[in-house]
C-alpha cells in the first residue's frame, strides 16, 4: 500500500464577500505502507485541512490523493480517521462505541460484538466494555476512539493530535500504546501534533509546515533505533532542527 499526496491546494472563500484565503499550498508527499508519518506546523497552518483532505471530509481545491496508483475521491473506507476529541456516543457503552465501526458497514451483530471484545482486550479494557463514556478516563475514551476506527481494519490511519488534551503521564503511555498497536497491525499512521517531542519520538519521518498558505519546509526522515531515547543527543538534535526551522515561519 502507498498513499501519495500531489501538489494540494485548498482555497476557502469566507462569507458575504468571498474572500479567499488560501490555506495550502503544493503540499506533496508519499506514505510508504507501515510508516509512521508525523505532520507538525504552526497553529492554524492548515494540517487539520490536509487530514481532512486525504479522509475524504474535505475537497481539495486543486491536487490529488492517490492510494495505490487510484485517485480517491470522497471517502475510502481504506482510511481511518481519529479526532483530536474521542467523540463518542455518550449514550452507547464502549463495546458498543467500537462496534460502531462495524455496524455502519452492516456486518452482523453477533460477529462485530465479538470483534469489539476482541478490542477490549487487546486495548486492556475488558473491564469497561458495559462503561459509558462519561465513566471513562480521557486516556480510555481515545484508546474506544482508536478501536472504533481500527476495527473496519483500514489501511491508513489519520490521527488529528489524537493525544494533545490527555495530561503527561497518560500522554507518554498513550504513546507506547499506539507503537505499540502501529507495530502489530503494521498500518500507516499520519499523525497531526505540536509536540514536538511526540513527532520525534513516534515517527520515521516528519513532515514541518509553514505558517499558512501551509507548504512543505522540509521533510525529515528518522533513523534511531526503537524503542526510542527521549533524551538522548540524537533525540534532541532532532527536536532543535525541527524547532528552529518552526521558529523562522
Amino acid at each position: 500500500m502507498s498513499l501519495e499526496t500531489q501538489a494540494i491546494n485548498k482555497t476557502f472563500l469566507i462569507g458575504r464577500s468571498g474572500e479567499a484565503i488560501r490555506v495550502l499550498l503544493d503540499i506533496s508527499f508519499q506514505a510508504k505502507e507501515g510508516q509512521f508519518i508525523s505532520i507538525v506546523g504552526p497553529i492554524g497552518c492548515g494540517k487539520t485541512t490536509l487530514l481532512r483532505i486525504i479522509s475524504g471530509l474535505e475537497q481539495a481545491t486543486k491536487g490529488q490523493v492517490i492510494m495505490d496508483g487510484t485517485i480517491l475521491e470522497g471517502r475510502d473506507p481504506q482510511i481511518g480517521l481519529v479526532f483530536q476529541e474521542p467523540a463518542l456516543f455518550r449514550w452507547r457503552t464502549a463495546l458498543q462505541n467500537i462496534e460502531f465501526g462495524l455496524e455502519i458497514l452492516k456486518k452482523e451483530k453477533k460477529s462485530r460484538q465479538a470483534a469489539a471484545r476482541e478490542y477490549l482486550q487487546a486495548f486492556g479494557l475488558e473491564r469497561f466494555g458495559d462503561k459509558y463514556p462519561d465513566e471513562l478516563s480521557s486516556g480510555m475514551r481515545q484508546k474506544v476512539a482508536i478501536a472504533r476506527t481500527l476495527i473496519p481494519n483500514p489501511k491508513v490511519l489519520l490521527m488529528d493530535e489524537p493525544f494533545s488534551f490527555l495530561d503527561s503521564q497518560t500522554r507518554i503511555s498513550m504513546q507506547n500504546f499506539l507503537l505499540k498497536v502501529w507495530d502489530e497491525k503494521k498500518i500507516t499512521i499520519i499523525f497531526v501534533t505540536h509536540n514536538v517531542d511526540e513527532a520525534v519520538f513516534l515517527s520515521d519521518k516528519i513532515l514541518v509546515l509553514s505558517e499558512r498558505p501551509a507548504r512543505v519546509v522540509e521533510t525529515i526522515e528518522i533513523d534511531l533505533t526503537r524503542p526510542r531515547d527521549r533524551v538522548s543527543s540524537e533525540t534532541y538534535a532532532i527536536q532543535r532542527k525541527i524547532l528552529n526551522l518552526l521558529a523562522h515561519q
